[in-house]
């Protein structure tokens, strides 16, 4: 099993989801309780856009280890994004309980909350994931989220400014970009 998950994380590296995940799966095969195997299948179902896979990975991983925060934060994102918040909102509650501060994980719950009309914790949970120093894209997909809450909310001025702040990022993304560009 030690052979097919090194292979797996291999194939990983090198973005060849497809090898990584029939690794994985063999070493699950060889390994069936070693709730790590779980996990890094779910993550490569991830990559292969296949989230009921993935789903059905994590919640085996949660069967062996029901307070692991990765597994809890992968499937409560998934169940936000995929049109289960109440689910997920329960998983990521779980999640920020056993993990360090995390920019995702308040970022999803505040998602979530905000699908399951929870507006103004959302928009705590939201600013929150703003306030732990997420990559550009997070604070990009936070500003967003913001801009939409804020409206469900009336708040026209704060959410006129956070609209801002979302345009504003994405130039400096653009600008980035092209600037990478020229080096080539």
């Amino acid at each position: 099993w030690r052979v097919h998950r090194a292979l797996g994380e291999v194939y990983s590296e090198s973005r060849d989801w497809e090898n990584a995940l029939a690794q994985f799966q063999k070493a699950i095969e060889k390994q069936p309780n070693n709730s790590d195997l779980y996990e890094a299948l779910g993550e490569t179902y991830q990559r292969l856009s296949r989230f009921d896979d993935a789903s059905r990975s994590y919640e085996a991983e949660l069967k062996m280890s029901p307070r692991n925060p990765i597994a809890l934060y992968n499937l409560g994102k998934i169940q936000v994004q995929k049109g289960d918040p109440q689910r997920g909102v329960s998983l990521l509650q779980q999640a920020a309980e056993v993990h360090a501060p995390s920019a995702e994980i308040y970022f999803y719950l505040g998602w979530g909350l905000a699908d399951t009309g929870h507006p103004e914790e959302a928009v705590t949970w939201i600013e929150k994931s703003l306030g732990q120093g997420p990559s550009s894209f997070m604070q990009q997909s936070a500003y967003f989220q913001l801009t939409r809450v804020y409206k469900m909310l009336n708040r026209n001025e704060d959410a006129r400014r956070a609209a801002d702040e979302l345009r504003r990022l994405k130039e400096t993304a653009s600008e980035s970009g092209s600037a990478a560009e020229q080096f080539k």
